[in-house]
């Protein structure tokens, strides 16, 4: 099965310490009128991204909407999509095409300065020593002023590293997901069917198996089939948003 590629701009920086304190000023607009968003990936993902293994990403609709029959696309593009009468989907905020997504993801801000090093930033996706403890902290684990990992939605604008641009928005049905879309959302390439001549769906299955992993305990199972934003990108840079923005 063929992937669609998907360019990583890996620019001057090494992708195990990219951004340090202070990178980039904070601006609601990128070059040329791009919009930038904060974006939330798990290591596993912020992973396949780097690979380049994924490139495309499903989030829930909210407030769900109460729709039956054919979703219609209006001449203005995919970004404004709506259903029946009984009420629409909206606009998508998390980011619409030629926009940038600024990606948040567990991360630690290690200062160096006192042992004449420098003040960077440690990522538990990619993590410079062990993922457990940040900047080599596992010898310490139960030291009060040793090195803890951050959670994603405390990450800082100016500590991302990776950076996407938007390249379609669509709306479906988590449970529409077809086999290829399963791939690019960074589920594993399988490459044979378990039984000849029978079509493989085991890419789809795992894909459902993450998104319960996730969803199911915000009330959004897979069983539950909500409807979600199907956001594409075609382009990764492994730099800070105000640095390509810039």
């Amino acid at each position: 099965m063929r992937r669609k590629r998907t360019w990583i701009d890996w620019g001057p920086v090494h992708p195990g310490r990219v951004c340090r304190a202070g990178c980039g000023a904070v601006a609601t607009q990128g070059g040329g009128g791009m919009t930038a968003h904060p974006i939330l990936f798990t290591g596993e993902m912020v992973r396949a991204i780097l690979a380049g293994s994924k490139t495309q990403t499903r989030r829930v609709i909210k407030p769900q909407p109460h729709i039956e029959g054919t979703v219609r696309r209006f001449s203005d593009g995919v970004t404004d999509l709506w259903g029946s009468d009984a009420g629409g989907f909206g606009h998508c905020r998390i980011g619409q095409p030629g926009d940038l997504l600024w990606v948040r993801e567990t991360w630690c801000l290690v200062n160096d300065t006192e042992f004449g090093g420098e003040q960077w930033v440690d990522y538990r996706a990619t993590p410079s020593d062990s993922a457990e403890h940040p900047a080599g902290w596992q010898n310490a684990p139960d030291d009060e002023e040793a090195l803890k990992w951050k959670p994603s939605i405390h990450m800082p604008r100016k500590y991302s590293r990776l950076t996407l641009r938007v390249s379609n928005v669509r709306v479906e049905r988590v449970q529409d997901i077809s086999e290829s879309d399963a791939l690019e959302e960074g589920i594993e390439q399988i490459n044979e069917a378990p039984v000849p001549g029978h079509f493989d769906y085991r890419a789809r299955e795992k894909f459902s198996g993450l998104w319960d992993s996730i969803n199911e305990k915000r009330g959004y199972s897979w069983e539950s089939n909500p409807w979600v934003w199907v956001i594409d990108w075609d382009k990764v840079w492994t730099q800070n948003v105000d640095e390509v923005a810039g």
